[in-house]
């Protein structure tokens, strides 16, 4: 594994997640709520993504528009 792969945490919180969509906690629930973006996972009462979702959705979205 590359020293790079070896520093991404496996886990997202909001604010990462949000930091790299490039949109606010509010935008990110609504898509949420909208079924636009896929729900966290809820650990030990906090939500948290896989980077690997986070990733999938990104290249899921190349050439769409907003």
């Amino acid at each position: 594994m590359s020293s790079e792969t070896s520093q991404i945490p496996a886990l997202a919180r909001g604010k990462q997640v949000c930091a790299a969509l490039g949109v606010s906690r509010s935008a990110l629930h609504e898509w949420i709520k909208a079924g636009k973006f896929p729900p966290p996972l809820k650990l030990g009462g906090r939500n948290a993504w896989p980077w690997a979702i986070v990733r999938e959705w990104l290249e899921s979205r190349q050439g769409v528009p907003a």
